[in-house]
C-alpha cells in the first residue's frame, strides 16, 4: 500500500505546484519511479473519469479516512489494470474492495453516457500534436533516393499531411514532415541510416551554424554532441571539416558512437571528456572557427512531456529554483568557455527551454562580459523563421531580432530557442584578402557617393540662395 500512498502525495505536491511530474517521481528515492511514473500520467489520465466514478459511487463519502487522491490511484488500478490493485490485504485496500460493484458499475454508465466501448476512449488526449520529422542523411542518400524509398505523396503544407503522405520543408534542407503515427522502425532507409529521425527545431542550430560561410570553415566542436542528431547534421553540413564531438557521460557516449556510426559520418571524433574542462589551447583545437552548443536545460519545450495531463491552473508552476539556477549557471560557463577559443568566430547556443532564464538572459549575461561577442543578424538566422526572441527578456530589445523561439507545437515542433553569435573582430580580420578588399572598397565608394551627395546639396543651398538675393524665382523641383 506504501506504493499508492506515494503516488498519490505525488499528485497532492503536483497540486501544490511543487514541481513537474518528472521532477518530483524521479527526484525521490521511494518504490521504482518508472512504475510510480505510469501510475501517475495514467491517473491523471482518467481523473475526470475517476472523479465523476467515485462521486456517483460516493465512495468518499463512506470511506471518510481516503483522501481524494489515494482513491483516484487505487480505484484506477482497480477498474482499469489487468492486475487490480497491487497491494497485499490491509484496511485501506479491503475498504475501495467493499464498494467495487458499485464502482463498476458506475463506470459502465459513464461509458455508456460517452458512448464507447472502452476506457481507452476516455483518456485526456495531448492537444498538441507534432509530425515525425526525418532529415535525410545526405552523406548515405540523396533526396530523390530517399523519396523513392518512401513512395509516399507530397502535400504543399504541413497541414495537409496525414498517412501515406509527406512535406517537404521550405526552411531547413532535406527535412521531412510525416504523420505523427508513422513507424519508421522496418523502413530500410531507417534502418540503414539514410534518414535520421529529428525535430525540425533540433535541427535548426546545424542548419544556422551551417548559413555562416562568409569566411572559411576550419574545424567544428560539437560540446554537448550526444545523442549525436546535431552530430551528424554538421557532419552532413560541413563534409571537409573535422568535428570534434564532446560527451562527458560515458553511456551516453556510446549512444553517440552507434549514432555517428549508422550516419556513417567519417569527419567526427568523439572526445569523451567535460567540454568545459578542455584546453582551449590545445594544438589539436587550434583551427576550431564554429561551435556548436545545445547544454543541458529543463527541457520544459519537450511536447511529448505529460505536464499536458494537469489543470491549467497547475500547468503554470514555477519550476524548482534551484534546479533552475543551476543548470542557468552551467549554461553560462559552457557558453563563456566556447567564446575563449582563440580562432572561433561563431558559436550557435540552444535549448529545448521556454525559460527566458536559459534563453535570452544566459546570452545577455554572457554578451555583458564579452564585448567583442555579438548576436549574428536576422539576415544570417533563418529571416523567414517568424517567432524571434522576446525584446523585454534582452538588454538590447534589438538583439532579439537575430534569436529564434520555436513556440511548441505552433510551426509543428517542440519548444526551442537558438541564437547565433559572432565574434566582430575575427570575423572581418580572418577575411580572406580579397573579400577583404572588397569590403574595404565598397566602404569607401560609400564614403565617397556620401560626399558627392553632402557637396551637391550645399551647392544647390548656395545656388538657391543666390538667385533669391537677385530676386528671380529659384527652379520648382520635377
Amino acid at each position: 500500500m506504501d506504493f499508492y500512498i506515494h503516488a498519490a502525495t505525488i499528485l497532492d505536491d503536483l497540486s501544490q505546484k511543487k514541481g513537474s511530474i518528472k521532477q518530483l517521481v524521479f527526484n525521490s528515492k521511494k518504490h521504482d519511479p518508472k512504475r510510480t511514473y505510469a501510475l501517475v500520467c495514467e491517473t491523471l489520465k482518467y481523473k475526470h473519469v475517476l472523479d465523476e466514478v467515485i462521486q456517483c459511487s460516493k465512495l468518499l463519502d463512506l470511506e471518510k479516512k481516503i483522501k481524494k487522491n489515494l482513491a483516484r490511484v487505487l480505484v484506477h488500478d482497480l477498474l482499469m489494470s489487468k492486475r487490480g490493485i497491487s497491494a497485499s490485504t490491509g484496511s485501506i485496500k479491503e475498504a475501495i474492495l467493499r464498494h467495487k460493484t458499485r464502482l463498476n458499475a458506475e463506470f459502465v454508465k459513464l461509458k455508456i453516457r460517452n458512448k464507447v466501448k472502452s476506457h481507452e476512449e476516455l483518456a485526456l488526449k495531448n492537444p498538441v500534436t507534432l509530425p515525425r520529422w526525418i532529415r535525410i542523411n545526405t552523406i548515405k542518400a540523396t533526396k530523390e533516393e530517399v523519396l523513392k524509398q518512401l513512395a509516399l505523396t507530397r502535400v504543399s503544407s504541413l497541414k495537409e499531411v496525414g498517412p501515406g503522405t509527406y512535406y517537404m520543408d521550405e526552411i531547413i534542407d532535406n527535412l521531412i514532415a510525416l504523420d505523427g503515427e508513422t513507424s519508421l522502425v522496418n523502413e530500410s532507409c531507417y534502418q540503414e541510416g539514410k534518414v535520421i529521425i529529428q525535430d525540425k527545431a533540433s535541427c535548426i542550430p546545424a542548419a544556422i551554424l551551417g548559413n555562416q560561410r562568409q569566411t572559411k570553415v576550419g574545424d567544428i566542436i560539437d560540446g554537448c554532441a550526444a545523442p549525436g542528431n546535431k552530430t551528424t547534421h554538421l557532419a552532413a553540413l560541413f563534409p571537409n571539416a573535422k568535428i570534434f564531438a564532446f560527451e562527458r557521460n560515458s553511456q551516453r557516449v556510446q549512444t553517440l558512437q552507434k549514432m555517428v556510426e549508422i550516419s556513417g559520418a567519417q569527419n567526427v571524433e568523439i572526445l569523451h571528456q567535460d567540454f568545459t574542462q578542455s584546453d582551449i589551447m590545445d594544438p589539436k583545437f587550434a583551427n576550431v572557427t564554429h561551435i556548436l552548443l545545445d547544454p543541458s536545460c529543463s527541457g520544459s519545450g519537450i511536447v511529448s512531456r505529460q505536464d499536458f495531463l494537469l489543470e491549467e491552473s497547475e500547468q503554470d508552476l514555477v519550476e524548482d529554483v534551484n534546479r533552475l539556477e543551476s543548470l542557468c549557471s552551467f549554461q553560462s560557463t559552457i557558453l563563456k568557455h566556447a567564446l575563449q577559443f582563440p580562432k572561433c568566430q561563431y558559436v550557435t547556443y540552444s535549448t529545448c527551454s521556454v525559460h527566458r532564464l536559459e534563453n535570452e538572459q544566459v546570452v545577455c549575461d554572457v554578451l555583458s562580459q564579452e564585448p567583442q561577442w555579438k548576436c549574428n543578424t536576422i539576415e544570417n538566422t533563418l529571416p523567414q523563421w517568424e517567432d524571434r526572441g522576446i525584446p523585454e527578456y534582452c538588454t538590447d530589445p534589438m538583439m532579439a531580432k537575430a534569436m529564434i523561439r520555436c513556440v511548441p507545437g505552433k510551426f509543428g515542433t517542440i519548444g526551442f530557442f537558438v541564437c547565433n553569435l559572432y565574434h566582430s573582430g575575427r570575423v572581418g580580420n580572418l577575411l580572406g584578402n580579397g573579400t577583404s578588399n572588397a569590403l574595404e572598397s565598397n566602404a569607401k565608394r560609400k564614403r565617397k557617393n556620401q560626399k558627392k551627395k553632402n557637396y551637391k546639396k550645399m551647392k544647390e543651398r548656395k545656388l538657391g540662395t543666390a538667385m533669391d538675393s537677385t530676386g528671380h524665382i529659384s527652379e520648382s523641383k520635377t
